[in-house]
């Protein structure tokens, strides 16, 4: 990711500084964005955020140069979008100091002292009555330090207008850039600043005490990508299209999306489907032809995406595909009778159930776990009407109830594959 990140910035396409990893605690499992993060686990996120800045910044001058710099986020106490009438922008989370030294805060310690990130994004939401962004024990106290982070800290987009017009924590705009940049915020992703430091300079509230550490802090990371530097003077400059989606970077996405693919429930027989006589096959479901909802959200432009249906068309010959239903919100069962007689046609059958971005994203948290509209009676209808057992696969970043085909004897097995990208047809 890191050497084409940078290839990408040679060639124009993209910056330096990218915002990746989310480290954030998946606490609640209808959180819009889990599916950007590694679980409900502090240990496990920490040890991601351990590796993860290491693997894009490092390269033949670590650490002198950067081969791109890596920021950890959302940072502190953020997993909510939109629920029960409060929204990101203005949510307080009251946490114990147990819970943040427990839960929240492990993720970040370890991309600070471990992973060595140098960029850090402060979150929309406040910490016990003080926004993330405007947290001078947050930020400046703890992450640099307790902690010895020796970074960059931006804002997330729009967060230090939410500062002023949602938490209301502050009264002026002068009051506001005080508050952020002496917290420890370095950069606004937002317009906030743009709109409204110059006054605060000329006016003499922003004096140097206040601009000056943020802008050492942006100029030091500047610096460390190799920005004032000769292009002959560091190796990354040289990275150009010749690195970007290699045959050994697409084998590593299968890889990936191979060790991701967790096998829920696989009773008698059902998998692996046999490969000496492969079956006749049906592969239903609405998203089993889908390629967008199989990257999840935050994706670029990938050189193809196999579909489930596209990946075991290279299994089997004998392929049957019938959606079942019009789109992930499965309204209706008009497209039921088609998916019922196409199973009970085919010797095994694969049904390809789940979520996509209009169901979880950012800004738009879920409600329950179910599955949307009618995919449960699908699943019911279809296993009732195939020969054997099905084997059900579920694409999404959050978790979703499928107690009842667990249930289910005609449910011979379940797969949960995430959303496994652009080799996920292969990988299943």
């Amino acid at each position: 990711v890191g050497t084409e990140a940078r290839a990408f910035s040679n060639l124009g396409h993209a910056g330096l500084t990218f915002w990746a990893p989310n480290v954030n605690i998946f606490r609640d499992p209808r959180w819009g964005r889990g599916q950007e993060t590694q679980g409900e686990d502090p240990t496990v996120n920490a040890a991601y955020a351990a590796n993860f800045p290491h693997g894009v910044q490092d390269g033949d001058s670590y650490p002198k140069f950067l081969k791109a710099s890596s920021c950890c986020k959302h940072y502190a106490a953020y997993n909510l979008e939109d629920w029960g009438g409060v929204d990101r922008h203005h949510f307080d989370a009251i946490v114990t100091d147990q819970d943040l030294n427990e839960t929240y805060f492990p993720p970040f310690q370890a991309c600070a002292q471990v992973g060595k990130a140098s960029g850090v994004m402060c979150s929309y939401n406040a910490v016990n009555g003080v926004p993330s962004c405007a947290s001078k024990p947050l930020l400046n106290d703890r992450l640099r330090g307790t902690w010895g982070f020796d970074g960059y800290v931006t804002s997330d987009c729009g967060a230090v207008a939410d500062v002023y017009s949602k938490h209301k924590y502050t009264n002026t705009t002068d009051a506001t850039d005080v508050d952020v940049l002496t917290a420890g915020m370095d950069s606004d992703c937002g317009t906030f600043l743009g709109q409204n430091l110059q006054a605060c300079i000329d006016d003499g509230t922003c004096d140097a005490s206040v601009v000056n550490p943020p802008l050492t802090n942006l100029f030091k990371v500047q610096l460390r990508l190799g920005m004032f530097d000769s292009a002959a003077s560091q190796p990354y400059t040289k990275l150009g299209m010749e690195s970007v989606s290699t045959p050994a970077h697409q084998a590593l996405a299968l890889e990936a999306a191979q060790q991701g693919i967790v096998l829920l429930k696989n009773d008698g027989a059902t998998l692996p489907l046999p490969k000496a006589s492969p079956p006749t096959l049906a592969v239903l479901g609405p998203t089993a032809n889908a390629t967008d909802v199989m990257q999840g959200n935050y994706y670029g432009n990938a050189p193809f995406v196999v579909s489930v249906v596209a990946g075991l068309q290279k299994y089997t010959k004998s392929v049957a595909y019938v959606s079942g239903c019009a789109d992930v919100k499965c309204a209706d069962d008009s497209g039921f009778d088609g998916a019922v007689m196409t199973a009970k046609a085919a010797e095994a059958v694969v049904l390809v159930v789940g979520l996509n971005q209009g169901q979880e994203s950012e800004g738009h948290d879920r409600t329950d776990l179910a599955l949307p509209g009618k995919q449960a009676e699908l699943i019911e209808q279809v296993a009732a009407a195939a020969k054997d057992p099905i084997t059900l696969v579920i694409l999404s970043g959050g978790p979703v109830d499928v107690s009842a085909a667990k249930a289910n004897a005609k449910v011979g097995a379940i797969v949960w594959a995430g959303y496994p990208g652009q080799s996920g047809g292969d990988a299943l």
